[in-house]
């Protein structure tokens, strides 16, 4: 999470899904496609905001998979909607691995 932006983005919250250790999983494949949703979670009135996507995974990439203009960081600030609320917000990843990347 790069909460003021990353290089690519300055005026948005950046949020991006990286895995840790690619050892610690059982047989996996060396390009599997991913379905990706990562949401900021609505902390006062239960709204949600969610962003979904498609990406390829490969274990020779040290890449985060996500989106550099995730949300307007003055709509992440705006206390009104409660996605931070003081210096907490709260984050879901939902990961489905829909097969290789050569079935797609």
């Amino acid at each position: 999470m790069h909460p003021l932006g990353d290089q690519y983005s300055t005026n948005s919250l950046s949020l991006y899904l990286q895995l840790h250790d690619p050892k610690e999983l059982l047989d996996p494949e060396p390009r599997m496609m991913i379905e990706l949703a990562l949401c900021i979670l609505g902390q006062k009135y239960g709204r949600h905001f969610t962003v979904r996507g498609r990406f390829v995974f490969t274990f020779e990439s040290n890449l985060g998979w996500g989106w550099s203009n995730f949300m307007a960081l003055n709509t992440f600030k705006d206390q009104s909607r409660g996605y931070l609320v003081g210096s907490n917000c709260i984050l879901k990843a939902d990961i489905t691995v829909s097969g290789s990347s050569s079935d797609s």
